[in-house]
């Protein structure tokens, strides 16, 4: 019998920090073992506060809807272009218009992070490679 240890389930995560109009807020994506996305996790405000209620909410129906085969892609699609009336500049010059787009905000940056180190792993892997035999 094989006892499970801690090591055994260490899971990574990567946490994006946004502003939003409602805040300052924090949003983890919780990856399995093979990379793919398991859960949302979502902080802003203070324990109690309505904000902080209503972003624990949605990231467990974002973990849910991921633990169902919803991928990524599919809850930017559903939570795009949600907005308030109040705007929030980012650093890079992005205009959040709610604390939904700032969840979005945290997805798209999440999945640039995933590209880049893809990319990376490639040209590690063609540096590796050899020279070419066609040419």
């Amino acid at each position: 019998m094989k006892i499970e240890t801690m090591e055994d389930t260490k899971l990574d995560a990567i946490t994006f920090q946004v502003p939003s109009p409602d805040g300052t807020m924090f949003v983890t994506v919780t990856e399995d073992k093979s990379g793919k996305p398991i859960a949302v996790f979502i902080h802003i405000g203070k324990a109690g506060a309505p904000i902080a209620a209503w972003s624990n909410a949605l990231a467990r129906m974002l973990t849910l809807a991921l633990d169902h085969g919803a991928t990524i892609n599919d809850v930017l699609v559903e939570l795009s272009n949600q907005t308030t009336d109040k705007i929030r500049m980012t650093s890079n010059g992005e205009s959040i218009r709610s604390s939904v787009e700032a969840i979005c905000s945290a997805l798209m940056q999440y999945k640039r992070a995933k590209f880049d180190g893809i990319r990376a792993t490639l040209g590690d892997m063609e540096a590796h490679r050899g020279p070419r035999l066609d040419g």
